[in-house]
């Protein structure tokens, strides 16, 4: 297809996109009738279920931001008691807690919040006692660090336009702001499009990280004194190259450096000139770690499942923690001499968590909801690369020969374990939940990142096709389902392998590789995809793009694209433009469009609506009821 007949739907405002939204919307309801009224008390069952989202210690205690089928919510945790301090219901209706920022010794609590789960929101800063709101910013912030008692760093990301000093979004720049109201640019003035900072502070020290990515294939760590912008200096760098800081203890800076293999070694950086190694890469990939007391823990994937290791400061090895479930373990931060952790599974919701010699303990949640049984396989792709899946399905059913084939498959995602409420009610069905590790995503390291990116996307393609190949090789029907990222996964691998999936469910997807990078903050994802204004890349682009591989005469499957108008990541006119071409070429195609999500989600009864949705359009197409 040559010519972008669809264009117009980019115009989420014009009188015919607004009616295309209406008749598919329209058309979707008449089509499930009263069964996802039926479904929904299944799947709020489980998908309501507390989970934990983030934390943060401090000396009050353990700042834990949750979400469960009320709304999200920030609660006060200490060894005596939990107590609630904010909730989504007083920010405003569909309101979605992106980010939470206590203060370290003060009662002041920063909410990062959005309406409807777009990346663009409202900031404020609460004083605990009175819930008085005493400062307030918008737009897409991040990492919010205090400096001192009222004064505060903040990532500000520039989505489009310029940023103040003149260079052309997307790009981030750090200012310091005071709640008197007072801010200045601090750091990255002059840093070029497509670079993304992050902050990291050195919990209990007066240290402080600034990474500076270039999508997700190179990084630079810059440190220095918390409350003295002028000594940020760079710590490492090398062309090409990610890398992570870890901590800074006694004028040591301990950071991770994705070279070699790209699984991840951690070098010892004294005084910013003399580099050792001080533990070599090994055969799987190093997530990230922390320095507490005179030990260092390192956080490892080994075949998507999270495997602890601690180590003294000379590089010794001194203990390894398996669980015996598979799990994954992520965000793990040092307070004091306590380490804290989120940990999950496929059958329990994501949980804080204290680590020691002996494993972790449960702080805040931890309840397993259901039991089931967890399989791993490996898959020979078509270049005889293994994929490892994990097969799930619940012990106490009876097969009934259908699964959900899920993957991503890129920007060093890893699929890992996970408490997936929305899936349980097929489960009990008698289904199979499949989820493949496909290659793109960050399972084995930054190698197998780079195996399925840029010049190589057709990789993941290949690999989703061999997974799927196998299970139909086994007797299921096969559902294949992504989101994002995965959205392109699904909608590439049914053009490009006709007859090979049963159905397809596409959310909120990347569908037009040719003009990705005109919509919102594409153009940042040129660094995964490869830049569409390039004539070589664009060549490359355009033998996957699934907007423009569609053809008549195909056997595609039925289709179920759903997107949501909040969604200022993934312009909602990827799905718009791919349903409109299907519906053209005569295939069975349904549109869904939520009035009331974004890309980072949406409120849980919203959630809910939607995955009933999906379940009634799945199980009314392979009639099930």
């Amino acid at each position: 297809m040559d010519v972008d007949r669809f264009s117009y739907l980019e115009d989420l405002e014009g009188v015919v996109t607004i009616r295309f939204i209406e008749r598919h919307n329209r058309r979707l309801r008449s089509f499930l009738g009263g069964l996802p009224t039926k479904l929904y008390p299944r799947i709020d069952k489980y998908f309501g279920v507390e989970q934990v989202i983030q934390f943060m210690p401090t000396d009050r205690g353990v700042y834990v931001l949750s979400r469960d089928r009320e709304g999200y919510k920030v609660s006060r945790v200490s060894d005596e008691a939990s107590e609630n301090v904010v909730s989504s219901s007083m920010l405003g209706d569909n309101a979605v807690i992106a980010g939470i920022y206590p203060h370290p010794d003060r009662d002041m609590l920063g909410v990062f919040y959005t309406l409807g789960g777009g990346d663009e929101g409202y900031l404020k800063i609460f004083d605990e006692s009175s819930l008085e709101v005493v400062d307030s910013l918008e737009g897409s912030i991040w990492n919010l660090v205090w400096v001192d008692s009222d004064t505060y760093y903040y990532v500000r990301f520039y989505r489009y336009g310029y940023t103040p000093d003149g260079v052309e979004a997307p790009a981030s720049r750090v200012y310091r702001r005071g709640l008197e109201g007072y801010e200045e640019l601090v750091f990255g003035e002059g840093l070029a499009t497509n670079n993304i900072i992050q902050l990291h502070r050195d919990l209990g020290s007066s240290w402080l990280y600034v990474t500076v990515s270039r999508g997700w294939v190179e990084s630079r760590i810059y440190g220095g004194v918390v409350d003295e912008p002028s000594s940020w200096g760079m710590i490492f760098f090398r062309e090409g190259v990610m890398s992570q800081p870890i901590s800074h203890l006694d004028g040591v800076d301990y950071v991770i450096v994705y070279d070699g293999g790209g699984n991840g070694r951690v070098l010892a950086i004294e005084g910013r000139t003399s580099v050792r190694e001080l533990i070599p890469e090994n055969g799987y990939p190093l997530r990230g770690g922390v320095v507490f007391g005179n030990t260092l823990l390192l956080n490892y994937l080994v075949h998507a499942s999270s495997r602890l290791r601690t180590f003294s400061l000379d590089g010794s090895l001194v203990i390894e923690y398996v669980s015996k479930d598979p799990v994954y373990i992520s965000m793990v931060r040092a307070y004091g001499d306590r380490v804290y952790m989120l940990v999950r599974s496929f059958s329990t919701p994501q949980y804080l968590a204290r680590f020691d010699d002996s494993g972790f303990e449960a702080v805040y949640g931890g309840r397993e909801v259901i039991e089931l049984e967890v399989s791993e396989e490996f898959i020979k792709s078509e270049d005889g690369v293994d994929i490892h899946i994990f097969k799930i399905r619940d012990p106490k059913a009876d097969e009934r020969g259908c699964a959900i084939v899920y993957g991503y498959g890129g920007f060093s995602i890893p699929l890992t374990p996970m408490y997936l409420g929305h899936i349980i009610p097929y489960l009990e069905d008698g289904w199979v939940f499949i989820m493949a590790n496909l290659r793109g995503g960050g399972e084995y390291g930054e190698e197998w990142h780079r195996m399925g990116m840029k010049r190589n996307k057709i990789n993941v393609f290949k690999d989703f096709k061999s997974v799927i190949s196998w299970v139909k090789g086994n007797g299921y029907k096969v559902v294949a389902w992504g989101g994002s990222n995965g959205g392109l996964l699904v909608g590439a691998t049914f053009t490009l392998y006709p007859g090979l999936i049963d159905i397809a469910v596409i959310g909120y997807p990347v569908l037009d590789m040719l003009r990705f990078h005109k919509l919102y903050i594409g153009r940042l994802w040129t660094t995964e995809y490869g830049d569409p204004d390039d004539p070589r890349d664009r060549a490359y682009l355009m033998q996957y793009s699934p907007y423009h591989s569609l053809r008549p005469g195909m056997d595609y499957p039925s289709t179920l694209v759903y997107t949501g108008l909040h969604d200022d990541r993934v312009h909602p006119a990827h799905a718009f433009k791919f349903v409109a071409r299907m519906e053209e070429l005569g295939y069975d195609v349904y549109l869904r469009v939520e009035t009331e999500s974004g890309h980072l989600g949406a409120s849980p009864e919203t959630k809910v609506s939607e995955y009933a949705d999906i379940m009634a359009f799945i199980y009314r197409k392979l009639g099930i009821v």
